[in-house]
């Protein structure tokens, strides 16, 4: 992203700060941000691979893993979409197993 990119982007999450961590957003207590925002700004990003992850809460419960993604790179913004259409975790599991596939 370019430098007005990054500023284009820290106004947009001005406009969507919230005081309190959004009740639709679930976080591990080691990644809390500085800052809470609603979630509706959707990114495409695209990443080396899908990875399971101690940290991260993407489908992880008391007896699993979380999911990860490694390296992942930021392709642009899909605003077609909203938070609600993004992948889901049931969509995330089936593209980690995929993974797999020969």
């Amino acid at each position: 992203m370019t430098d007005d990119e990054w500023r284009e982007l820290k106004t947009k999450c001005e406009n969507l700060k919230s005081a309190h961590q959004p009740n639709n957003v679930i976080v591990s207590k080691d990644l809390v941000p500085d800052r809470w925002v609603y979630p509706e700004i959707v990114t495409l990003i695209r990443a080396d691979e899908i990875t399971m992850s101690p940290v991260h809460s993407a489908g992880k419960t008391e007896q699993k893993l979380g999911y990860a993604l490694r390296f992942p790179r930021f392709m642009g913004y899909r605003p077609d979409k909203s938070a609600y259409e993004c992948t889901s975790v049931d969509e995330l599991k089936r593209l980690y197993d995929d993974q797999f596939i020969k």
